[in-house]
């Protein structure tokens, strides 16, 4: 193996222009998909932390509601849901659990209404506090003092309905039996952090109640631990499933909430093709010059072989000088992508308003994405990289372990 590894730098070297030409190549592949998975991990990265945040880790619902929770059934709610809080609280490894409504309603400034629509979350002062950290994202007014008929609208949402601070909203609805309710909460406060919280209302939880005629009850449950991973909240979910006080209530992981289950193969397709498409350009790069290589040292291959190297060593023979090539290529590419998205991960882009609007409000997606450049995403580089140039070589390696001595020495190349 030394000696492979010595013969595969002298080959290297022989020709250090078509060399170093090849090693580019690697190089740029490998930092492209650097910049890339670190960009993807960035922008899906923080909407799941974000949506996790939002959702809760585990929430608990009625599972009748979660069967047919696209008609949003509010009367298929949890009315006993200090009892769901409290049973989720005893389980090891919960950090809070909380009581939410979301509703839907038709808002208007003054006593007419147009035809605005929006979400209404109701939900309990520790929640916004925790979990939302509504105070830190006011623009103008304040946050809930947990006092009854007041509202705070998302900044977009405000603009739309030409409301501002001090001013009384008027909320239509409907309680969970279908008949018609309104709330007229005054605007005291307008908040801004992403594209979901910029377009709901935000009331207390006891306005959401009576709004809904819900009593004690709330539509969901959000239950956070100390990790959003799986392994965390496997044994979470088991426990909640199997309380006899839960019967009748679906816990349901983050993870397992739409459009995660319909986002991450996508999101993993494209990681994947953006791989395999570089894997298979570059590969080409590696391809031509291990075969203009074993064009050019056909007499000397088969001197070698004559001497006594198997077509095992001559395959590893090229396959060492590819691999070499590789690793330069694959950790410049490291370096290049990673420096290109450590940019992007302190700078990040704006998006246009207009299409951050078009894209999603239902959603927490702020304006400015940024990437995440991680251990990951570097290693996936350097192992491309060598990947990329074996895969590159095999064939022409392959050619070399095919060559006959005597052939070889007649062709005197």
């Amino acid at each position: 193996m030394p000696m492979l590894i010595r013969l595969a730098f002298r080959n290297a070297r022989r020709n250090v222009r078509r060399t170093l030409l090849t090693a580019a190549t690697v190089l740029i592949g490998t930092a492209l998909v650097t910049l890339a998975t670190a960009w993807l991990d960035g922008i899906f990265g923080f909407m799941m932390n974000a949506m996790a945040d939002v959702y809760g880790h585990v929430r608990l619902v009625d599972s009748d509601f979660l069967a047919r929770e696209e008609l949003a059934p509010m009367y298929e709610n949890i009315p006993e849901s200090d009892r769901a809080v409290q049973a989720a609280k005893e389980i090891p490894g919960v950090t809070g659990a909380y009581p939410r409504i979301t509703t839907g309603a038709l808002m208007a400034k003054g006593e007419e209404l147009g035809e605005d629509f929006g979400l209404v979350v109701g939900a309990s002062q520790d929640w916004y506090d925790e979990r939302l950290h509504g105070a830190d994202h006011i623009i103008e007014g304040r946050w809930l003092s947990g006092e009854k008929d007041e509202v705070v609208l998302g900044r977009k949402l405000a603009g739309q309905l030409d409301i501002a601070v001090g001013e009384e909203l008027l909320l239509l609805g409907q309680t969970q039996y279908g008949s018609m309710s309104d709330l007229a909460p005054t605007v005291v406060g307008i908040v801004s952090a992403d594209a979901m919280v910029d377009n709901q209302a935000y009331i207390t939880l006891d306005d959401a109640r009576w709004m809904l005629d819900m009593g004690e009850g709330a539509l969901e449950v959000l239950v956070y631990a100390e990790s959003k991973e799986a392994e965390t909240l496997a044994p979470i979910v088991a426990a909640l499933g199997a309380d006899p006080r839960l019967d009748g209530i679906t816990p349901q992981a983050w993870s397992s909430r739409e459009p995660l289950p319909t986002m991450m193969p996508m999101v993993d397709g494209m990681s994947a093709f953006i791989a395999s498409l570089v894997l298979f350009i570059t590969s080409l790069a590696i391809f031509n010059t291990m075969t203009m290589s074993v064009m050019e040292r056909t007499g000397e291959i088969g001197v070698m072989r004559a001497m006594g190297l198997s077509r095992l060593g001559a395959v590893a023979l090229f396959a060492v000088e590819a691999l070499l090539i590789g690793v330069i290529g694959g950790i410049g590419g490291a370096v290049l992508g990673g420096s290109a998205g450590m940019y992007l991960e302190i700078v990040g882009v704006t998006l246009d308003e207009q299409l951050l609007d078009q894209m999603a409000q239902a959603y927490p997606m702020k304006q400015t994405f940024y990437a995440d450049v991680n251990a990951g995403n570097l290693t996936t580089a350097v192992v491309l990289g060598v990947c990329i140039a074996f895969v590159g070589a095999l064939l022409p390696a392959w050619r070399a372990s095919r060559i006959q001595p005597v052939t070889a020495m007649k062709a005197r190349r």
